[in-house]
């Protein structure tokens, strides 16, 4: 089995709904992050998840959160969540790192498992499970998972909007990576 990390991007700055990292529902009522975390540690793939939160002050409960469960968390750059997410990662030396998105609470641990055995299994750089055609796959149901060489060609080779979006490198140069 390889190693794989899961980094969760997460700030509390959203435009469309801020304070989402932590806003609390279900029953018993739990921050959003809660069970994000759990979504993604339910894959038996996955063997570390970590968060990645911005430096901004705005992001201090996160942090705190983190810190009050248990959760190893990394702070980095406001506006290039791809170097966040890579500095967040890069201590660990992981074989896969799957990027975890805080708004997707649908996540599927067992098609995450299946993503990545599939790219593991293949040595390729990343893959997506995706919806049959004329279905268009739930978004943030099963994020990429990427080789480490994936992550650190896209930390090299990424511009502009695709610091914001990781994987947007991967997509706009699809020729040069193993999908």
């Amino acid at each position: 089995m390889p190693d794989t990390l899961c980094v969760i991007t997460a700030r509390q700055t959203s435009e469309r709904l801020p304070g989402k990292a932590l806003v609390e529902y279900g029953n018993p009522p739990r921050p959003n992050l809660a069970w994000m975390v759990d979504r993604y540690a339910s894959a038996s793939s996955i063997g570390q998840t970590i968060v990645a939160c911005t430096v901004d002050a705005t992001d201090d409960p996160i942090v705190a959160w983190c810190s009050d469960n248990s959760i190893h968390c990394h702070r980095g750059q406001i506006d290039d969540v791809m170097t966040r997410i890579y500095d967040a990662a890069k201590p660990f030396a992981p074989d896969y790192v799957l990027r975890g998105l805080c708004d997707c609470p649908f996540v599927e641990p067992a098609a995450l498992d299946m993503a990545i055995n599939v790219v593991a299994l293949n040595h390729a750089d990343a893959g997506r499970i995706a919806a049959p055609p004329g279905q268009p796959a739930l978004y943030g149901a099963v994020e990429y998972p990427y080789s480490w060489e994936a992550i650190e060609r896209m930390q090299r080779h990424s511009t502009g909007q695709e610091r914001e979006h990781p994987g947007w490198h991967l997509e706009h140069h699809r020729d040069a990576y193993k999908v």
